[in-house]
């Protein structure tokens, strides 16, 4: 597993001047859980997105803070900004090593689906899987090969997934990860359809 890592600094709480600390890159955070202290901290914006994405949110990241010490954390929840989309706040999990966590890992579609060739469209079901495991065994993301999606009907479940060694599934294992529907044309064809139905009904109700 990749060791991620990212420098903070403490801040006081209360902060002075958030708004011209985030100006200057400087991301606000909180540290907390595992029956600890919280920790107020600063991280770089670019280098906290750039976590994020490599590492997602069920990934141990070690939080390199003042003083040598290093704090491993989930990146538990980000605020973004509703204007540029990018992080003003996280907050970060602190893990015990030894123990297992609760989480959720993305998945992420790979390979071509024989299916969209055919002008079919896939319908994501779910786009996370929940699960337990001791931290260290928690990865960024798993693989969901669609290669084997050829016409209406076929399905991936969360059974037929490659789950890596020493993370347990929470989800349950018939549940549908991405399944394939008709041709762009009938689904558009059905959602007229339906809203027409919707709409007779919604007149004779109102007769």
């Amino acid at each position: 597993m990749a060791n991620f890592q990212l420098k903070a600094t403490v801040r006081p709480l209360p902060t002075p001047e958030l708004q011209s600390a985030r100006q200057e890159k400087n991301v606000p955070g909180i540290v907390y859980g595992a029956g600890k202290d919280q920790v107020a901290v600063f991280v770089n914006q670019n280098e906290a997105i750039k976590i994020l994405r490599d590492a997602g949110e069920s990934t141990v990241v070690d939080l390199m803070v003042e003083a040598g010490e290093t704090i491993p954390v989930l990146i538990h929840d980000v605020q973004l900004d509703p204007v540029t989309d990018t992080p003003i706040h996280f907050d970060f999990l602190r893990v015990d090593m030894k123990k297992v966590v609760h989480a959720h890992i993305e998945l992420r579609h790979v390979g071509e689906a024989p299916a969209i060739k055919a002008g079919h469209i896939l319908v994501n079901q779910i786009e996370e899987l929940e699960v337990e495991a001791l931290p260290m065994a928690l990865v960024s993301h798993i693989d969901v090969n669609v290669e084997s999606l050829k016409e209406v009907g076929d399905d991936i479940k969360v059974s037929d997934l490659a789950i890596p060694a020493g993370i347990k599934v929470l989800s349950e294992a018939d549940q549908v990860v991405v399944g394939v529907v008709g041709t762009r044309h009938e689904v558009v064809e059905e959602k007229v359809e339906t809203e027409t139905t919707a709409e007779v009904k919604e007149e004779k109700s109102a007769e």
